[in-house]
């Protein structure tokens, strides 16, 4: 993602009982990847009001059938820039 363009806003941890979170920035999308005792807790995205969803959650809320993009092509769609 790094190399597609996003920046990293907060890199947080350890933490208590080993929590860590990343969040990528780009454009209107911001992107959160945590971990806690060793387990990822998957990875986030940013709705409007601020609050942090499940990816797959937010991609199947706005994929249509014909539309299969990548995981970053999605990102980078919904952070207003396409990919370098």
């Amino acid at each position: 993602m790094l190399e597609a363009g996003w920046s990293v806003r907060r890199l947080d941890g350890p933490m208590q009982m080993d929590v860590w979170q990343l969040l990528l920035d780009r454009g209107a999308c911001s992107v959160r990847f945590g971990m806690e005792r060793g387990r990822s807790d998957g990875v986030h995205v940013a709705d409007r009001a601020g609050a942090y969803r499940p990816l797959a959650e937010v991609m199947a809320g706005s994929a249509t059938p014909a539309d299969d993009p990548t995981i970053l092509d999605w990102l980078n769609q919904q952070s207003g820039h396409s990919a370098p």
